[in-house]
């Protein structure tokens, strides 16, 4: 019978610990994962830099070269996202237009609103990116 105690005791203890990992996983998943802001890229920026500096024994000069030269590679990179944005998304619509031919008008009408969720999530993260640019030219 103590036995059987001493195993029931930890069959719950072990039940206990997947379900708080289950919902801890799933509430940084829903909230975290999606929070870009442009505080967390100024932060994700800062702590690279102080890596970098770190690993590399940079001195003060050396770091303001390197977040200089992080800002601007950023913002050519925003550049070049906007410039064939026009192209990824005609290549999202095409993706898209193939995936509905195959769902039935249960699911398209599904489908079409998980597109107008999924759009706008990226126009915020966009706007968010862009905030982000804007800080760090105006820091420089």
């Amino acid at each position: 019978m103590n036995k059987l105690k001493i195993f029931l005791i930890i069959l719950v203890l072990f039940s206990l610990g997947v379900a708080t990992g289950s919902i801890l996983t799933h509430i940084r998943f829903e909230k975290g994962l999606h929070q870009i802001n442009s505080e967390n890229l100024i932060e994700q920026r800062s702590l690279l830099i102080k890596k970098l500096s770190k690993k590399l024994e940079l001195n003060h000069t050396q770091k303001l070269d390197i977040a200089k030269i992080m800002d601007k590679s950023f913002a050519q990179i925003l550049l070049l996202r906007e410039k064939n944005k026009p192209e990824i998304i005609e290549i999202f619509n095409k993706r898209n237009s193939l995936i509905k031919d195959k769902l039935n008008i249960d699911q398209k009408k599904k489908f079409d609103e998980l597109l107008i969720e999924l759009s706008a999530r990226r126009v915020d993260w966009e706007n968010k990116l862009k905030t982000y640019s804007k800080i760090n030219t105006t820091q420089n």
